[in-house]
């Protein structure tokens, strides 16, 4: 059986979970009892499942895309701050020590014995590129829990499925001594 439009709007109206059954009845245009007993209807409860489902599943897209949204960000800032420190190193001054590395700050001082370099390491932008490998790997990280909990997740709705249709053909095989199981009881009773 198909849902009609009123208990489609049911269904919606029970999965955004803001208002009391009464209230949801009352919007749909259909007395509350007729709600508690459509809620029953494995249509509705299908409907529902497939709204919950595709809402998870719509939430746990936008989170993957947003995390490798987040990912490409830092490695864009990841290989620019490499390509400074590779540019430093390009017009290294052979005279300095380290000045090859691309990490050395020059600094010319002006003294009255003339003008000599003052150099130091850079160790803002050493921080930084610590602090980015290390976000970077946090992400990467988050990435595949969140990976290898959808598998399991897809893995369990497959055990479920599996179990639900072994359940469905042993009852069909054994429905005949159920039924007759179920008649026994009924006299006995």
């Amino acid at each position: 059986m198909e849902l009609m439009q009123p208990q489609l709007e049911a269904v919606e109206l029970v999965f955004e979970d803001r208002l009391t059954d009464l209230a949801i009845a009352e919007k749909v245009g259909i007395d509350v009892r007729t709600l508690r007993r459509w809620r029953k209807l494995p249509e509705f409860a299908a409907e529902l499942q497939e709204i919950r489902y595709l809402f998870a599943h719509t939430v746990r897209q936008r989170s993957a895309i947003a995390k490798v949204r987040r990912l490409d960000d830092l490695f864009d800032r990841h290989r620019l701050l490499r390509n400074v420190i590779a540019e430093r190193a390009a017009h290294a001054d052979p005279e300095v020590p380290g000045d090859n590395t691309g990490i050395i700050l020059k600094r010319f001082v002006n003294t009255k014995e003339g003008l000599f370099v003052e150099t130091r390491v850079d160790h803002a932008t050493l921080r930084e590129l610590s602090h980015l490998e290390s976000a970077i790997t946090a992400q990467i990280v988050q990435i595949e829990i969140n990976e290898n909990k959808r598998r399991k997740m897809l893995d369990d709705e497959a055990n479920e499925e599996d179990f639900a249709d072994t359940a469905d053909d042993l009852q069909t095989e054994f429905k005949p001594e159920i039924t007759r199981a179920e008649s026994q009881n009924r006299s006995a009773a």
